[in-house]
């Protein structure tokens, strides 16, 4: 109903398709490294769409409890300015933007790190899915949309694809297999 279907292997083209399919931004658009990687970040955001916040130290700011409904997420981009503390109670292996960053590439397979991307008050990465579907458009639309609109701040969004790479060198047989 909502246009998801199963994972498959993907590439810069499909990925830049799917941008303009769904009427994304094509600025600061990310993948992840390697196979992995991509288990170290599943493992940490759990759902698709998901969001994370940084402030601008790169400190992982926790404004919603880790699990929950991203429903909520456009109250919280709203106040984004009452949340510049990290919260250090929960363990997060990505409590600095940086440990995330070390797990993406551009979709050139370039490396990159918090001194390739702009100065920003916040730093805030959506991470997506081609193979789910109609919910780029609605969910993570909107984020994008409602952190434009916060024209008082700099904020710095960085969308990353969380689809299976062709680069990481797998194909379908054996990803099937391992399945």
């Amino acid at each position: 109903m909502q246009g998801g279907h199963l994972p498959r292997i993907e590439n810069a083209e499909t990925i830049e398709s799917t941008l303009e399919k769904y009427n994304l931004s094509d600025s600061n658009n990310y993948i992840i490294c390697d196979s992995s990687s991509y288990f170290k970040i599943l493992k940490e955001i759990t759902s698709l769409p998901e969001i994370m916040f940084f402030n601008d130290l790169g400190e992982k700011m926790e404004i919603r409890k880790q699990g929950t409904c991203t429903a909520g997420v456009g109250v919280l981009i709203d106040s984004i300015q009452d949340y510049t503390v990290p919260d250090t109670s929960i363990y997060s292996p990505f409590h600095q933007i940086d440990s995330l960053l070390y797990h993406l590439r551009t979709l050139e397979g370039e490396v990159i790190n918090k001194s390739t991307i702009k100065e920003a008050d916040y730093f805030v990465v959506i991470f997506w899915a081609k193979f789910i579907g109609k919910l780029n458009r609605t969910k993570v639309k909107q984020w994008e949309l409602a952190l434009q609109a916060k024209k008082n701040l700099k904020i710095e969004v960085l969308k990353v694809n969380c689809d299976v790479q062709e680069m990481w060198g797998l194909n379908e047989k054996k990803e099937k297999k391992k399945s």
